[in-house]
């Protein structure tokens, strides 16, 4: 059964070394564990999804260069569309985002306990 996400989800890019924590900042009234739900406009890098460090789709000789997504692109997908947290759908543990770039925005953890 999938779990919604909430403030302080593990996020993974599977094109990004570092995974980072979810920042919820459009609905904070639906709360799950003391904590706010998350939904498909919490999709802001920087905002809403700290950056994923040094990014492997794209390379600088022998390193990477950090990851650069545009957040005008990013779109949380497979939401629980029969669920609406602030008047959006609800983002769930089986939601991600493909990234401008190229990788896939994943959680990796809901943040429940």
């Amino acid at each position: 059964m999938a779990e919604y996400i909430r403030n302080g989800a593990k996020l993974k890019c599977s094109a990004g070394e570092l995974e980072t924590n979810l920042i919820v900042t459009n609905s904070k009234k639906v709360l799950i564990q003391n904590e706010a739900a998350a939904n498909e406009t919490d999709n802001t890098i920087i905002k809403n999804i700290p950056i994923f460090g040094p990014c492997k789709l794209q390379p600088n000789g022998s390193n990477f260069f950090p990851c650069n997504t545009k957040p005008a692109t990013l779109q949380w997908q497979a939401c629980k569309s029969d669920v609406n947290i602030g008047g959006t759908k609800a983002a769930i543990d089986t939601s991600f985002i493909s990234c401008s770039v190229g990788g896939i925005i994943k959680p990796v953890d809901s943040g429940q306990k």
